[in-house]
């Protein structure tokens, strides 16, 4: 990640911030499909990991891509789970 980007995130002693992103449900989902690039997702799960909030990483392998299928499945897998 950039410095320009991580420079963004909240510091450490920024607790308030901190504890509003750890209060949340995160799912990062990421593939190697058609137009997937998976490296700013996985960047994004080391800083959360860094600063200890919890999250989901989701690599979807090459059964991703940007397109309705793809998305359709995505669907059910994260929305079925809460309806």
């Amino acid at each position: 990640m950039s410095t320009t980007r991580s420079a963004v995130w909240p510091t450490k002693t920024n607790l308030w911030f901190l504890h509003q992103l750890a209060s949340c449900d995160i799912h990062l989902a990421t593939g190697c499909g058609p137009w997937e690039v998976p490296g700013p997702t996985y960047q994004m799960s080391a800083v959360l990991a860094c600063r200890g909030i919890a999250h989901h990483l989701d690599d979807w392998g090459p059964k991703g891509g940007h397109d309705w299928p793809y998305w359709h499945h995505q669907m059910w897998e994260y929305l079925g789970a809460h309806f």
